[in-house]
């Protein structure tokens, strides 16, 4: 029985020892698995940021940020506003899966081409897929190539290329990086010289052809017909282009709500508001792409808020307030926006007051204003026509001047000379899209209209008649905010030949007709024929210029002018011309005033603020003039008229 005792007793110990061995040693090993793996995974972290850390690092001085999956870059101010837009919305779907299937890709070419509108509204796009919830997108760093920091300080022979290859090329070919390039157009040539025609564009394309490299690049239509005709190897290289499409109105939407969450959160904007603001923005700025129109609007918005508040401590908003802003966006005269006609009323009077003469021109611009802002318009056509025929000097030009600056409105001046021949069309229809893109609401006067291509006065009929232009594509460009003004000097000399015979005008316009075709002319709202000078205009002429030249002195010097009534009667008899017009009178005036003042401040003293100077005239026939300061010393000198 203490055999048995014993006997047990030891089994137990031994099974106790044998547990407790067996329990250590399998700690042990989980203790030494965790080392291993830690050290592992220290490893294994140490190597990637060994070899992924440089490359974000070299392309960050050269590139823009859009996204660091890592978290160690933040986005590069140029992309703030997109990534704060854009941030988790997709737009256009079915294009952002084919991009991203190419882009993402484990073989082959991994490069797409976007082909679009130039303007801003690809950034967008661009921002949906470099800041998307999509893994597929998120795993991969997004970098746009900042192409002037390319060239900047690389002036000799083969340093553009030397310096995309080390800072661009090295450090992105087979890692998870997508490069951005917003203008391909603007990379091709790139680093050229006089010996060679190309640039990086022959070290970027192998790249992405072979599958090294993985980018998007945007273009626009033009350059992209351009690249194609010129470079259409590079245009090849992608493995896939595509065409950008108008954005839906559900796409734009969500960009301006997001936008207005993101920087307008007090003005707690719903979706009809911005229905409402699409609406009105599209009418008055209609060349304008979405979203940026429309965000436009937004930043009037903020504007009309502070002042608001600044003002009476509130702000409301409406339809009557949103209206407003849409119109301002669109660069709308104020005086339009609040309907006060009074800028109608007073327009004559403002106009005669600093222009002399043509009657008809004066009436007739009036006229069309008037018809044009207050009298109900439901007509796409611009808000008037007009041709200005005449001879030179006779202000044409200068009455669009005062009409714009009377309107409020800006003048948009073409100098028609320069389109003379049919290869200078392009730059027409880049000129005219630029143009009525930015200034939806202005003057546009096409100066000497005559001297234009044929092909230009074509493009031109749809806008007279339509208020219709057609860019280089096609694309439909409205000027139904346009006051247009064409000016020749077609018919001057029958003008000035039958001046005082009554069908002078009957003249006139079949003198037109030998310069332009009926279909043409028919186009315009009014033909004002300017009329050479009378004397009695020559005088009234002097006198208007002589007191805005001492309004002028007022105001730039605080110099008080007084000029003798002989002085007005020999300038309008010595410069009145039927060839030149205006323009000698004005070069007189200021011959005499300007060496007046000149000559006595060499001469004499400094003039100082508050000096009272009066010009006399001593000799009608040696042209002698004498101006005195303060009723002190004089100078007397000569002027060659």
């Amino acid at each position: 029985m203490a055999v048995s005792l014993t006997k047990l007793r030891l089994e137990r110990t031994f099974f106790i020892v044998h547990y407790s061995l067996k329990k250590l040693m399998k700690q042990q090993i989980i203790k030494h698995y965790i080392r291993w793996s830690v050290f592992l995974f220290t490893v294994i972290l140490f190597v990637t940021q060994t070899f992924a850390a440089p490359n974000l690092k070299t392309l960050s001085k050269s590139c823009f940020v859009l996204h660091d999956p890592a978290g160690k870059y933040d986005v590069s101010p140029e992309w703030d506003e997109p990534a704060k837009v854009m941030k988790g919305l997709e737009i256009l779907p079915d294009l952002t899966k084919r991009i991203r299937d190419v882009v993402t890709a484990e073989h082959g070419n991994k490069s797409v081409l976007i082909v679009g509108d130039a303007s801003s509204a690809y950034r967008y796009f661009l921002a949906s897929m470099a800041f998307s919830k999509d893994p597929k997108f998120s795993k991969f760093a997004h970098m746009e190539i900042d192409l002037p920091k390319i060239v900047e300080g690389h002036t000799l022979l083969g340093q553009v290329q030397e310096y995309w290859q080390k800072n661009i090329s090295k450090p992105s070919l087979e890692q998870d990086i997508i490069l951005y390039i917003t203008n391909l157009g603007s990379m091709i040539g790139l680093g050229a010289s006089n010996r060679s025609s190309t640039g990086v564009e022959t070290l970027y394309s192998p790249n992405i052809q072979g599958g090294k490299m993985r980018s998007i690049a945007f273009i626009d239509y033009y350059n992209y017909s351009r690249v194609r005709a010129d470079n259409n190897y590079v245009i090849n290289s992608f493995g896939d282009i595509v065409f950008l499409p108008e954005y839906s109105s559900k796409d734009i939407n969500g960009i301006l709500l997001n936008y207005a969450k993101a920087y307008l959160p007090q003005l707690k904007l719903t979706e009809p508001h911005v229905n409402y603001i699409k609406e009105i923005i599209g009418y008055y700025q209609p060349n304008k792409p979405e979203p940026q129109r429309s965000l436009a609007v937004f930043k009037e918005l903020v504007t009309m808020m502070e002042e608001a508040i600044a003002d009476s401590g509130q702000f409301i908003i409406d339809k009557a307030t949103l209206k407003a802003a849409g119109m301002k966006a669109a660069q709308v005269p104020e005086w339009i926006i609040s309907k006060d006609f009074s800028v109608l009323k007073e327009l004559p009077d403002s106009i005669r007051s600093r222009f002399i003469g043509q009657t008809e021109a004066v009436n007739g611009v009036v006229r069309l204003s008037r018809i044009g802002y207050g009298g109900g318009r439901t007509d796409e056509k611009p808000v008037a026509s007009i041709m200005f025929a005449g001879p030179t000097g006779t202000g044409k030009t200068y009455l669009s001047k005062l009409l714009a600056k009377n309107l409020g409105l800006k003048l948009i001046t073409m100098d028609m000379t320069t389109y003379r021949s049919s290869i200078s069309m392009d730059r027409f229809l880049d000129v005219m899209t630029d143009n009525l893109t930015i200034n939806p609401h202005a003057v546009y006067v096409f100066e000497e209209i005559d001297k234009a291509n044929v092909q230009v006065l074509d493009r031109l009929y749809f806008l007279l008649d339509e208020g219709i232009f057609y860019d280089r594509n096609q694309k439909p460009m409205y000027a139904r905010g346009c006051f247009v003004i064409m000016t020749t000097n077609a018919g001057y000399d029958v003008i000035v030949k039958n001046r005082e015979k009554q069908n002078v005008r009957e003249l006139f316009e079949l003198a037109l007709l030998d310069r332009f075709r009926p279909s043409f002319l028919n186009r315009f709202d009014e033909i004002s024929m300017f009329r050479p000078f009378t004397d009695s205009e020559y005088i009234d002429m002097a006198k208007l210029h002589i007191r805005l030249k001492a309004e002028g002195m007022k105001e730039t010097y605080n110099w008080n002018l007084n000029v003798d009534d002989s002085i007005h009667d020999l300038i309008a008899r010595e410069s009145k011309s039927l060839t030149f017009g205006a323009r000698p009178t004005l070069r007189m005036i200021n011959g005499i005033l300007s060496l007046g003042v000149t000559n006595y401040q060499i001469e004499k003293a400094p003039l100082s603020e508050g000096s009272n100077i009066q010009l006399e005239l001593v000799s009608e026939k040696d042209k002698r003039f004498k101006l005195s300061v303060d009723g002190g010393e004089s100078l007397e000198y000569q002027v060659n008229l």
